[in-house]
């Protein structure tokens, strides 16, 4: 919170938005729920512009979501919107609208907040069962996916291409970073599977980075070849 704080303070001292990305806060297992920035901006010239989408609470074919947005912004932001494609269509708003206003939305996250944490802790446990030594998965409180750190100086890269291979669908996270990162790892979703399917996953998973991680050791010939080397050239 406090961190939170000082962001919006720095915010209003130089004249800057903020923007808060909020697609799947909904989805938390754990604790207290976090206050949106937007809320916690209680001053007339509001810095934060909120977005959200339905598309993680609902299904990603709907393609709605929202903004909400300083007041200073509004016309701007709903002229950009004008020019950029109309508006999402009235029907699926109004079906939506409904959705939410008959208590059904509110019904819905509390279901699914139950069956990702079900999922989630199924990634967890078998986890740490079958993928010690091989990938250390991160445990999260909110949201679908966590990230898995892999283990012996595995690229991620190859790692997601085996992986794909044998039915697995992971993302490595190299790809979203400019730098060279100290420690290589996978994007895991865990949301749309189910325990069985997730544990079975693992297992494939902890096969197909198994193997990775032998080929990265030097072989037995190797090293015997290079002592033969070293002893002719003493």
């Amino acid at each position: 919170m406090e961190r939170r704080l000082k962001l919006l303070h720095w915010a209003h001292q130089n004249g800057a938005f903020v923007f808060e990305d909020d697609y799947d806060s909904e989805f938390r297992y754990a604790g207290r729920p976090l206050a949106a920035l937007q809320g916690l901006d209680a001053k007339a010239d509001c810095r934060v512009i909120h977005a959200g989408s339905f598309n993680k609470m609902l299904f990603p074919a709907l393609r709605l979501g929202y903004l909400v947005v300083p007041p200073s912004l509004a016309e701007a932001i709903a002229t950009a919107k004008l020019w950029m494609d109309r508006f999402p269509p009235l029907l699926d708003q109004a079906i939506l609208y409904d959705f939410i206003e008959q208590g059904h939305f509110r019904h819905h996250l509390r279901r699914m907040r139950e069956l990702y944490a079900e999922r989630r802790e199924a990634l967890l446990e078998s986890g740490r069962d079958r993928l010690e030594g091989l990938l250390d998965i991160e445990p999260v409180d909110t949201g679908i996916e966590t990230i898995g750190w892999l283990a012996g100086g595995i690229d991620d890269m190859a790692a997601a291409r085996s992986a794909s291979a044998h039915g697995i669908y992971v993302s490595p996270i190299s790809q979203l970073f400019h730098r060279q990162l100290r420690r290589a790892g996978l994007l895991l979703g865990f949301a749309s599977a189910a325990p069985k399917a997730i544990r079975a996953g693992v297992d494939r998973l902890a096969i197909v980075l198994a193997g990775l991680l032998k080929d990265r050791r030097p072989r037995p010939t190797e090293g015997v070849a290079l002592r033969e080397i070293q002893n002719v050239r003493h």
